[in-house]
């Protein structure tokens, strides 16, 4: 998840976190939980 954040432009990763929430309404860990294995 880290070298997402960096690759967008973030400088760290609890802002990362904090905005992708607020747009998502879900953590990161949780989104990618919820997706596992979509489009594969």
């Amino acid at each position: 998840m880290s070298s997402i954040c960096y690759e967008v432009g973030f400088n760290n990763l609890s802002n990362f976190n904090r905005h992708f929430r607020r747009l998502e309404g879900m953590t990161p860990g949780e989104f990618r939980a919820r997706h596992a294995g979509a489009g594969r």
